[in-house]
């Protein structure tokens, strides 16, 4: 019996390769909306936050603000940047990031109703990911009093 030696590939580090978006990570994020419902559920939470069915709706919305801070965007303005990476807008929940004046817009709209709704599916998806911990945990969690950290 011949035995060949497997040949080892070397890591090579280097420049940055400016094909590769900064924001790779956000395919994360856009995993966890399609498992848990994020935007479904804030979406599904009250009556329409706009008043065309166009474009996106409050999920959307907040899904797609919680994004850009995650990518590193600090202000609305940062939308637009983020809007120019193609490749990172694949990566996202929420490829079709809206601009900074459409969101600076659909603001003006987010009132106290809109609030409620975006509370009462926060609590649908607590409640949901909570009740995908084993029993033993989800006991141990409830034996305690929450804190904020």
């Amino acid at each position: 019996m011949t035995r060949v030696a497997k040949k080892t590939r070397k890591v090579v580090l280097g420049a940055p390769d400016g094909r590769i978006t900064p924001r790779a990570g956000l395919h994360l994020v856009a995993k966890l909306d399609k498992l848990l419902g994020i935007t479904a559920t804030i979406d599904g939470a009250g009556p329409p936050f706009k008043r065309r069915q166009r474009g996106l709706m409050l999920g959307g919305v907040m899904m797609a603000l919680a994004e850009t801070m995650l990518a590193g965007g600090d202000f609305l303005s940062d939308l637009d940047h983020q809007r120019k990476d193609q490749v990172g807008l694949q990566l996202r929940a929420v490829p079709n990031l809206p601009a900074s004046t459409t969101v600076i817009g659909l603001g003006k709209r987010f009132d106290e109703l809109a609030r409620a709704h975006v509370e009462q599916a926060n609590a649908t998806l607590v409640k949901g990911v909570f009740g995908l911990l084993p029993e033993k945990r989800r006991a141990d969690l409830a034996a305690q009093r929450p804190t904020i950290e």
